[in-house]
């Protein structure tokens, strides 16, 4: 039974219990009364002179006998009565406990697990609140162009790249994506080792992309001023780059064997691609156009990187693992994001 129930069954039996010892208070009087009685009928017949008088405080004595007789045997009745009716009242008085207790368990395993979920709750929307506030953060320090500084060399006495090719497919991966205008794309060609600051300075640029050879070592193949190819170390690139990277971000050496020594780039800006073995032409350029087209639609640079990698599986599976993008220490690739 409910709480309610069994309180309503303790009440009538608790009330059935008072009129019983009302009861058996009128009885006890009734004895007091009755032996009251008895005893002034007793001493009136010891006392009297003529025979009628004492038989008739003797008749009254004998009256006043079975009055007390009568409510004694009331009385004991009674308190057998009471007797069980307390037991009554005992066993409902600890049901109605009992299910008091039941419900405080439970009330009180409700209010555990409302804390519980109030502090799950508390917890998601404080990490959700931190997750906006480093998106807003992020956001709020995104500029609202993003510059490209696209650097592509082919030099006279090296195996002929289609640079150029590859700059178109990026201008019209770029103009197909949702923000063509948030994207800035300055292409400069036949890159010397003394323009590299010039260009730099006149662009100041949030990427910086590289397309040509590149040596084992990791050196990037640039021009003399014959059109013949000269070699660029990263050491030499990183004191370029430091120098003249006011918002560089992104570095992409889309050439040959330029992943290697990548750390040494990574001291001046956040992120660099690069590539870990040799990479065809036809592979260079669908990476280098699905990385813009993702970067123009907004996505962060671990997707956008993630994408260009699956253009490479389609355009040429077995280069699918050339490209390798690393990040500073400290540097999140998943929420790099260069067109809000």
């Amino acid at each position: 039974m409910s709480l309610e129930q069994e309180q309503r069954t303790l009440d009538r039996r608790q009330r059935e219990l008072t009129d019983l010892q009302k009861k058996l208070a009128r009885e006890q009087s009734k004895l007091t009364a009755a032996e009251t009685k008895a005893n002034a009928a007793q001493t009136a017949a010891a006392k009297a002179r003529t025979e009628s008088t004492r038989s008739s405080k003797l008749r009254l004595y004998q009256s006043a006998l079975r009055d007390k007789e009568r409510a004694q045997k009331e009385i004991a009745s009674l308190q057998g009565k009471i007797a069980v009716k307390q037991k009554e009242v005992n066993t409902a008085t600890a049901k109605v406990g009992r299910e008091r207790q039941r419900i405080e368990n439970a009330a009180a395993k409700k209010r555990k697990q409302d804390a519980l979920q109030l502090n799950r709750a508390m917890g998601s929307m404080n990490r959700t609140i931190e997750d906006h506030a480093t998106r807003l953060e992020t956001l709020e320090n995104m500029p609202e162009k993003v510059t490209v500084l696209y650097l592509g060399t082919s030099p006279e006495d090296e195996v002929r790249l289609r640079i150029e090719a590859e700059a178109r497919d990026i201008h019209e991966a770029i103009r197909k994506s949702d923000n063509p205008q948030c994207v800035a794309f300055n292409d400069r060609w036949a890159v010397r080792q003394s323009d590299l600051l010039q260009v730099l300075n006149e662009t100041n640029p949030d990427i910086v992309h590289f397309s040509g050879h590149g040596a084992a070592d990791g050196s990037i193949v640039l021009e003399d001023q014959f059109g013949n190819s000269v070699l660029l170390d990263k050491e030499r690139l990183s004191v370029v780059v430091g120098a003249a990277a006011k918002h560089v971000r992104l570095i992409v050496f889309n050439a040959c064997y330029s992943d290697e020594e990548a750390d040494k780039i990574l001291r001046h800006v956040d992120a660099t691609i690069g590539m870990t073995n040799s990479i065809s032409d036809a592979a260079a350029k669908a990476f280098a156009a699905q990385l813009y087209s993702s970067i123009g639609f907004g996505l962060d640079l671990q997707t956008a990187f993630n994408q260009a990698r699956a253009a490479i599986a389609l355009a040429s599976p077995e280069e699918f693992d050339t490209p390798r993008l690393r990040v500073r220490e400290g540097v999140e690739a998943e929420t790099m994001v260069f067109v809000g």
